[in-house]
């Protein structure tokens, strides 16, 4: 096999085609290196990785079409098969010279992740993932090609044919997509490499993925190996049951995978990696719950799809099933008729009667601007499908949904990502106006967002009937509302009052010190920070002073720092500070509680939280995955009883890591890798080929 071996890569470059592919291989790649990344300034590598592989399937043929195709046609073959009589030296040889072939070009490219990692991105292990998938992709081409090469002695038609499976074997899956046996596409999805190699260079390190890739690779070896053996060639039942041997190890593979949850997590965000949260949540499922996924299995969402494989791998009692929903327009109309609407790429989670519905544009967060063509565009900034889809389990298998009362009436800040928060954290979530319709004892929490007028003495009454039952109250106060002397009078009665001036944070402060980073105080809402690296916004965010009143003991919850100074909210001329400006630390969110003893003999806590900030809980606040302003929320409506409610589950971001290239440098790169190293590379095969013609 040395022997092979040598000769076979010394061919390389004592003809013209192994330069050719050098040139092409180096050309191909610094170009998709330079438009997915240096141009667009993006340290996602998997964009590369993403770009190169559907050239390499025109390219990687160059190396195999001649290997056993040239032999057969100068009648060479039979005097290599006197001299090595081993048949699997032989393709063994050939095989690892093409691969070292194209590992060489591939080892001119490791200088783009170095490049990535000097100007800010670090994704290393995603890097390492993309690697490993490209070179089992083409060491399952090389052994396709070097199978076709030995059926024939026309270089043309081994290339020919070698594309031809290369395609059934990349596209398997997307061929059959349109069929409805599903147990027919699951066998495509798992024969085709593009799915196998996509889950790499996205970071999913999943062993029965590899298993596949090896199997295809040793597969096409072993019969390349008994087309070219030439003396006791072995019968068709040792064929059948070396193929059906590896056939089985990876059946086996694949079920130890899927038992075990073997499959790794390599994206730098832990996009596919299910929270302890999730996890407690599944094995506490004490009921079969259906996840349909609207996609057919064909993985046109792959983050979706990948995620939702973990929930059925996690969870014994998760079924997960994949639905065209175009060919089934009347289960659209049963559920429409049941006031819940399906759409394409969408998730159901059902559990007996009680089902839920997550749209695709639910499960990530983005960003919408104007581009130069005048049209909205969108980017997506966040996955937000984990907390939406463990809420959605929690939901449907509660038998009493817990609920939160947004009121309104009061000019009240009510956003839409307020009340999906509510909703993803496992609360129905209602908004009226007390006055109207009273406060049912039912409600887990009531929730005062920013309210500019004051309340009603029988809105007041409502509430403290309310929070007489055990009841929870967050109050997000509006510095610039003024006076509102019923509802401040209510929150002074449970030792809560909030400053008639605005914080001013000069050292820990976002973009503004009146948008203030707070220190948290020790409080057992807080716990969650303490595990949880995250830091909060407070914008324009009056102080507080407490006091205990009537048994209500009252605790800080976040805290400015000790530079911090009070500008009066309705003079405010300007941010310096002067002499007669109060110094902190202020306390800028708080708790009071009283221990209840109600009618039956249970015992409850009613809990007032007050925060000095409406504008704490705004859309933009709430959207921006960067702050766990959110999860201070969910925090509270589960004080002091977490297991009243879901915790919340961080979103997960998307946010491509943006190098910090200059322009100079890119042009240098662009110029070595698409013009200096190709022509090196053609010019050294023009002298081979000048060479020969003149020997």
């Amino acid at each position: 096999m040395k022997t092979i071996f040598e000769k076979e890569l010394l061919q390389y470059f004592h003809s013209v085609i192994g330069y050719i592919f050098l040139a092409i291989s180096v050309l191909i790649s610094g170009y998709y290196f330079l438009v997915s990344n240096l141009l667009v300034r993006s340290g996602d590598i998997s964009d590369y990785f993403r770009s190169t592989v559907q050239i390499m399937i025109f390219l990687m043929p160059l190396l195999t079409m001649r290997s056993f195709s040239e032999e057969k046609r100068q009648k060479t073959d039979i005097l290599l098969s006197i001299r090595v009589r081993r048949s699997a030296d032989i393709v063994l040889g050939k095989f690892l010279a093409a691969l070292v072939m194209y590992l060489i070009g591939t080892l001119l490219t490791l200088a783009f992740p170095a490049i990535l990692s000097a100007y800010g991105s670090t994704q290393r292990a995603l890097t390492v993932g993309g690697y490993l998938g490209m070179i089992l992709l083409m060491a399952d081409f090389i052994a396709i090609g070097l199978f076709v090469s030995s059926l024939t002695d026309n270089q043309i038609v081994a290339a020919a044919g070698t594309y031809m499976i290369l395609f059934l074997a990349w596209y398997s899956y997307g061929f059959g997509s349109n069929l409805q046996n599903q147990k027919l596409l699951t066998v495509l999805n798992r024969l085709s490499l593009m799915n196998r190699y996509n889950e790499l260079i996205m970071g999913v390190l999943n062993p029965a993925g590899i298993a596949v890739m090896l199997s295809v690779m040793a597969a096409f070896l072993f019969l390349t190996c008994v087309v070219t053996q030439r003396l006791a060639k072995p019968r068709p039942v040792t064929v059948v049951l070396v193929l059906a041997l590896l056939i089985s190890a990876n059946l086996f593979v694949t079920a130890l995978t899927k038992r075990f949850d073997l499959s790794g997590d390599l994206t730098q965000g832990q996009l596919f990696h299910l929270s302890d949260v999730t996890r407690e949540v599944l094995d506490g499922l004490d009921r079969p719950v259906a996840i349909t996924y609207f996609d057919k299995e064909k993985g046109s969402d792959t983050n979706i799809s990948q995620l939702l494989k973990r929930y059925a791998k996690s969870g014994k009692n998760i079924e997960l099933k994949y639905l065209d929903l175009q060919a089934n327009p009347g289960m659209v109309t049963d559920y429409a008729n049941r006031g819940i609407t399906l759409s394409d790429n969408g998730v159901l989670v059902e559990a007996g009667d009680n089902a839920c519905a997550i749209s695709w544009s639910e499960m990530y967060g983005y960003n919408s601007y104007t581009g130069s063509d005048g049209k909205i565009h969108y980017t997506l900034t966040s996955f937000k499908a984990e907390p939406m889809i463990t809420s959605a389990i929690a939901r449907v298998c509660k038998d009493e949904e817990k609920s939160v009362l947004f009121t309104q009436g009061h000019g009240e800040s009510i956003g839409n990502a307020l009340l999906s928060l509510a909703e993803n954290g496992g609360y129905r979530a209602d908004a009226h106006v007390p006055a109207l319709d009273g406060i049912s004892e039912e409600y887990t929490a009531v929730v005062i967002a920013g309210a500019r007028r004051d309340f009603s003495a029988d809105e007041i009454a409502a509430i403290d009937e309310y929070m007489k039952t055990g009841g929870r109250l967050l109050v997000f106060r509006d510095p610039s509302a003024g006076e509102l002397p019923a509802l401040d009078g209510y929150l002074s009665e449970w030792g809560l009052e909030a400053d008639a001036a605005i914080v001013i944070e000069p050292s820990r402060q976002m973009d503004s010190p009146v948008n203030i980073i707070p220190d948290f105080a020790v409080h057992m809402m807080n716990v969650y920070f303490s595990e949880h690296v995250q830091y909060l916004v407070l914008p324009v965010c009056a102080g507080l002073t407490l006091r205990n009143v009537d048994g209500r003991l009252t605790a800080p919850v976040l805290r400015s720092t000790s530079s911090a100074y009070e500008k009066n909210a309705g003079e405010v001329s300007g941010l310096e500070q002067e002499d007669e400006d109060p110094t902190g630390p202020f306390v800028l969110a708080a708790t009071s509680e009283e221990s209840l003893t109600l009618g039956d003999g249970t015992k409850e806590s009613a809990v007032v939280f007050l925060i000095g900030s409406s504008r704490f809980c705004e859309d933009s606040m709430l959207e921006n995955p960067s702050y766990g302003n959110g999860q201070l929320i969910l925090q509270a409506l589960a004080y002091p009883e977490n297991d009243r409610m879901l915790p919340g589950i961080p979103e997960k971001s998307l946010s491509n890591t943006t190098i910090a290239i200059p322009w100079s440098a890119t042009l240098s790169i662009g110029i070595l890798f698409i013009g200096v190293l190709p022509a090196v590379f053609i010019l050294a095969g023009l002298i081979v080929w000048i060479r020969r013609r003149r020997a």
